[in-house]
């Protein structure tokens, strides 16, 4: 559910009226008594432009909406309806995740991975360090969505699952903080045999993952050719094996 209004620029010049005016927006609209319980301005670029999240009470319920400001124009967005085509769609604080009903689980599992992925600093990231994205990365001139990403000197590349390998991407680390980032290291992860790759397993510069919608899920990374044998070694050792006749089958 979305609301559009236009407005009057010179009286929403406070967080407080932009309360007001959404509660006014749901009643005219909606026809529906909102009132908000808590509301926080998280995003402004001008006097013109700028965009927050509320917590509202309705009806012996609570829920979130996300708001934006631009000119003239007031648009709201209920959780259910909130995407990356909103302004700091991430930012929403994460203690008005527990005050509301959930309406928008993907919407709140990347607000809380990207609250944690905040706490990466680009200084932790030297070069050929690998970064996995749980919101996958999309370009136009990109030959599918990319979940990993790898820091050179010369900047950032996309490592793609086919084989044309990596891809320059230009692109900013506080954008790549919005795609919910970890830094991973491949001797860290766990080794996939892949005679056990699942069927939506991905492999990406060794790095194994799985998709679903616009998210990623680490699972871990590919086996080496030694840890391939080594692995065929101890289960052909821990095979039995019988001469004819001595099985305990015949």
């Amino acid at each position: 559910m979305k609301l559009y209004s236009s407005f009057n620029q010179s009286k929403l010049k406070t967080v407080k009226s932009h309360g007001q005016k959404i509660e006014e927006m749901f009643w005219d609209q909606a026809k529906r008594t909102v009132t908000v319980v808590k509301i926080k301005r998280v995003g402004k670029t001008s006097e013109t432009t700028e965009w927050g999240f509320a917590v509202l009470h309705s009806y012996n319920s609570m829920f979130i909406c996300h708001y934006s400001i631009k000119y003239e124009n007031f648009t709201i967005s209920k959780e259910e309806s909130i995407t990356d085509f909103e302004p700091g769609f991430l930012d929403c604080p994460k203690a008005y995740l527990d005050m509301a009903t959930e309406t928008n689980p993907e919407w709140r599992e990347f607000v809380r991975s990207y609250c944690q992925a905040k706490k990466l600093k680009s200084s932790e990231i030297r070069n050929g360090d690998f970064v996995f994205l749980e919101r996958q990365l999309d370009r136009n001139d990109f030959y599918e969505p990319v979940s990993v990403l790898q820091k050179t000197d010369e900047g950032w590349f996309a490592v793609n699952t086919s084989s044309s390998g990596r891809q320059f991407v230009s692109i900013g680390f506080n954008e790549i903080l919005t795609h919910c980032p970890s830094k991973v290291s491949l001797e860290t992860l766990d080794p996939i045999n892949p005679d056990s790759y699942g069927p939506n397993f991905k492999e990406a510069g060794s790095i194994l993952y799985a998709t679903k919608g616009d998210r990623s899920r680490l699972i871990g990374r590919k086996m080496t050719k030694t840890e391939i044998l080594c692995d065929l070694a101890v289960s052909v050792k821990g095979a039995n094996f019988y001469l004819p006749g001595q099985s305990p089958f015949c």
